[in-house]
């Protein structure tokens, strides 16, 4: 896995240029505008896309007949990209905390840090399960088709949601006191820890099934 590892390291070596420029600009954007949540929200999001534009690097031009001819079994292939994608959401959140903490110093704002800081840790589970959802779909459809899969599953969670907020039932919803509810940080991060570690298990269960079936 070390080799895969390096080798898709070197793969995102390659857009660093790209990176770098993203990173400026979204300071930038975040000096001018002072909204650090969409510029940390941003760097965030590329970020996650990195470990799913390697699958298609690898998927480009019959690469996995070549690959697999290495020393490189199909469930380590499975596992490094599930690794990979929690690395790169780990840096883009580093990279998305050091802008805000950055821009925030610039704007004289900095008191205000820990609510940007909680909500990058609301982001992270987020992400994270949007890679879950994106391996997959990659592997199984491939970096095209993927695409249109993915925008299909963005769309139909929508409607569902737009769905379920018309029924009755929800209705109720609005004469409840939210503000009286308070939860306990420590246990929603408990939660949303338990909750992505379950999402990754299953998604990587998912993506070897997918992957011992595919046919180069």
């Amino acid at each position: 896995m070390k080799g895969l590892l390096i080798k898709d390291y070197y793969l995102l070596l390659q857009q660093k240029t790209f990176s770098f420029l993203v990173i400026c600009m979204v300071i930038s954007f975040g000096i001018s505008s002072g909204n650090i949540t969409f510029a940390l929200s941003f760097i965030m999001f590329v970020f996650s896309l990195l470990a799913c534009n390697t699958i298609s690097h690898d998927d480009y031009n019959h690469g996995y007949t070549f690959l697999f001819t290495l020393p490189v079994t199909r469930k380590t292939y499975v596992k490094e990209k599930y690794v990979l994608s929690i690395l790169t959401c780990l840096a883009g959140w580093l990279i998305g905390c050091g802008m805000a903490l950055v821009t925030m110093s610039m704007r004289n704002t900095v008191q205000h840090f820990p609510e940007i800081l909680s909500f990058s840790l609301f982001l992270l589970p987020v992400f994270l399960l949007f890679q879950c959802i994106d391996i997959p779909v990659q592997l199984k459809f491939g970096s095209e088709n993927g695409r249109n899969i993915r925008f299909l599953i963005s769309g139909g969670i929508v409607l569902v949601i737009l769905f379920l907020s018309k029924l009755p039932v929800f209705h109720s919803l609005n004469t409840i006191d939210f503000s009286q509810i308070t939860v306990s940080p420590v246990l929603f991060i408990s939660f949303a820890i338990i909750f992505s570690i379950v999402c990754l298990i299953l998604s990587h269960a998912c993506s070897r099934h997918i992957m011992m079936k595919k046919e180069f």
